[in-house]
């Protein structure tokens, strides 16, 4: 399966996916070689995924790079017009801070952007709920993280750490609003 997923990735050149392919995988092979449970503090791995969001949808950090996406990559700087949609959220949080505009269908945003969410876990929180949405986004992430981080000692913590690591990383360039990812959660 992971090999008609990966050729699937390769064939659509889907460079986000590809990366977290990569990446769960680097972890997962070197995985008996090093504790990665014991390596990775579940806290600082939310820290690097804090940044990763705010240098990707507030400062845009692909455009600093824009040559290596544009001509290495062979990509849209935009990221698939996912930066003109965190515009719009951002613009949407800033006007209504508190509660967020809701859940609402996206696809009215343009004639050329046919989209259900915002490509972004952290915008799609503020831009549906709002500082409180984020809130208890956070709550919840901060007592399943002391939860994990007990475990992270036994290989199936560590495992699931590495998951939820690249589940998150992936988030930065979607939203997981399916099931699955709150149930593995």
């Amino acid at each position: 399966m992971g090999l008609i997923n990966t050729l699937v990735l390769v064939y659509f050149w889907a460079v986000g996916g590809m990366l977290a392919m990569l990446l769960l995988m680097i972890f997962l092979l070197c995985f008996n070689m090093v504790n990665f449970g014991k390596l990775l503090k579940v806290y600082v791995m939310a820290f690097f995924i804090l940044i990763g969001n705010y240098l990707l949808v507030i400062e845009r950090i692909m455009y600093k790079y824009e040559h290596f996406f544009t001509v290495t990559l062979d990509k849209d700087v935009t990221m698939s017009g996912r930066t003109f949609l965190w515009d719009y959220g951002l613009l949407s949080f800033s006007e209504h801070p508190i509660l967020g505009v809701g859940y609402v269908d996206t696809r009215y945003l343009g004639r050329f952007l046919d989209v259900a969410h915002m490509h972004n876990l952290m915008m799609n929180i503020l831009f549906t709920s709002g500082l409180l949405g984020i809130f208890l986004f956070f709550t919840i992430q901060y007592q399943w993280m002391k939860k994990v981080d007990k475990f992270r000692d036994t290989k199936e913590g560590g495992i699931l750490i590495i998951v939820m690591f690249v589940s998150f990383f992936m988030s930065m360039a979607d939203s997981f609003d399916g099931a699955t990812f709150w149930i593995i959660v």
